[in-house]
């Protein structure tokens, strides 16, 4: 397994939650406990090195995380790849970035397990959990070394910010997972129940 000084996780809690009303999604309440929690708690055993990205209530965020990263210019407001770019400053000697979206509270330890596992055989690529329902971009592990490399770069000559391009620029690889309820995504106050 990857030596939890070699990974940082980032956990996408930036997002304006529009399909929530526009809600701090992170600090919903799944279980009685906020969302954001749940993932932290997935994804602690592979890292010592956890940090956020989140464009609001930056104070509850220190609390549960080694750092907090904010959208920076020119890339506010972009996405994903706006919270990764945030991150380039703060990134230390970890060889991986295990990219982790804050709203799927059910994501288990052995499917961030199987990622990291890829990651270890082929570490110059991405690798992304895949399911029957196809791509899960957020859940991902990224070189280090090939995003400082390349985001900066990648970004000023997007079209588009989609993840997934960022990704098939680097040289992605899937990891299939066959527990899609792991996958939940909650995107609306009513999925909270499930």
């Amino acid at each position: 397994m990857v030596s939890r000084d070699d990974v940082s996780v980032l956990i996408l809690a930036g997002g304006q939650a529009l399909r929530m009303g526009g809600v701090d999604k992170g600090r919903q309440l799944y279980h009685g406990v906020p969302l954001i929690e749940h993932v932290i708690s997935a994804a602690q055993p592979f890292t010592n090195r956890i940090v956020i990205s989140a464009n609001q209530n930056i104070e509850y965020y220190k609390t549960l995380a080694d750092d907090v990263v904010v959208d920076q210019p020119p890339w506010q407001a972009i996405g994903p790849l706006g919270g990764l770019f945030a991150m380039l400053p703060s990134l230390e000697d970890q060889q991986s970035i295990l990219i982790l979206p804050c709203d799927t509270p059910r994501i288990s330890t052995l499917a961030l397990e199987s990622l990291l596992a890829a990651s270890k055989a082929a570490p110059s690529k991405v690798h992304c959990l895949k399911t029957e329902n196809g791509w899960q971009p957020l859940h991902a592990v990224i070189p280090a070394a090939r995003l400082k490399q390349c985001l900066s770069d990648y970004l000023d000559r997007a079209e588009h910010f989609g993840v997934m391009g960022f990704y098939n620029f680097l040289g992605c690889e899937s990891v299939y997972w066959d527990r899609q309820e792991e996958l939940l995504n909650i995107n609306r106050i009513e999925e909270l129940n499930l």
